[in-house]
């Protein structure tokens, strides 16, 4: 390597006191700068910097992270319809009122009205509200239909009522529809002192359908199979104690599984329609 170096001559003129301007001798100021060269490194010589790049564990983890917030940020409620147990009876209604609430995925609170739309059919009326989890409160109403199918004698011991209804549901932003069809299977039990006991199962199949569900707000629907599980504790001809669990196969409402307790009056006026009509001669409802 080699140093260059630089040197300037500076000429300074100072006046006398004569106001006379003499030419003084030359000073000479040698600035010797010292610069210091860039190393140069021949081709051949220099020695490639290897490219740094993450570990692969490092990216593997780094999926694995982004998948679970994925999986984990709470997302909006595919559906918005809530779920409860249907307490229909495997016989036809008269008139009665029954006044419930459910419990699950949050709290329910409902009631139903039947009424009498003809011989071994009625009609009936859901109402409610439903607060489940993470959701806001949901309002619900429905309306139904049964028919007797099949009554037990002497000769069968089941009664079978076919049943149909349509809901809605609304909150939250979104309306869920609910279309059911099914069956309901049971017996009574006479007890003493005019009680009696009736357990149950209420299968159904279901056309579920929730619109402005989902990350894109979109309409989904699917067809479920549900069912109830449940008894009817009839204490006299006026008043009963319903109990019923549901079992929901339905990934467009909300609610999951559920258990309700209800409890049901019919009318003074209305309750001498419930006939006499077990194998026992014991009494027992038309409802």
């Amino acid at each position: 390597m080699q140093r260059e170096s630089s040197s300037q001559t500076i000429s300074v003129a100072v006046p006398s006191r004569a106001g006379l301007v003499r030419p003084e001798p030359e000073v000479s100021l040698i600035a010797i700068v010292m610069i210091k060269p860039r190393p140069t490194v021949s081709p051949s010589l220099a020695v490639p910097q290897p490219r740094r790049t993450p570990a692969p564990w490092l990216h593997s983890g780094a999926m694995l992270l982004g998948a679970l917030i994925v999986l984990l940020t709470p997302q909006r409620a595919q559906a918005q319809a809530t779920n409860y147990p249907s307490l229909q009876l495997p016989t036809a209604s008269v008139r009665d009122y029954t006044a419930a609430i459910a419990g699950g995925e949050g709290t329910t609170l409902f009631f139903q009205w039947r009424e009498r739309a003809g011989e071994g059919m009625h009609f009936g009326l859901d109402a409610g509200l439903s607060d489940q989890r993470s959701r806001n409160l949901l309002a619900f109403l429905g309306v139904s239909g049964g028919k007797e199918l099949l009554r037990a004698s002497s000769e069968q011991p089941l009664d079978l009522l076919g049943t149909v209804g349509l809901g809605v549901a609304i909150g939250d932003g979104s309306t869920s529809l609910r279309l059911p069809v099914g069956v309901s299977v049971g017996h009574t039990f006479p007890l003493d002192q005019g009680m009696s006991i009736t357990p149950y199962v209420h299968p159904r199949m279901s056309l579920d359908v929730c619109g402005s569900c989902g990350r894109a707000d979109d309409s989904r629907s699917d067809v479920s199979l549900n069912f109830d599980l449940g008894a009817n504790f009839q204490v006299n001809r006026q008043f009963a104690l319903r109990v019923a669990a549901v079992f929901s196969g339905s990934d467009q409402l909300s609610g999951g599984d559920a258990f309700a307790v209800g409890f049901n009056w019919t009318p003074t006026a209305l309750s001498r329609f419930r006939p006499a009509s077990t194998r026992s001669g014991a009494s027992r409802s038309v409802r």
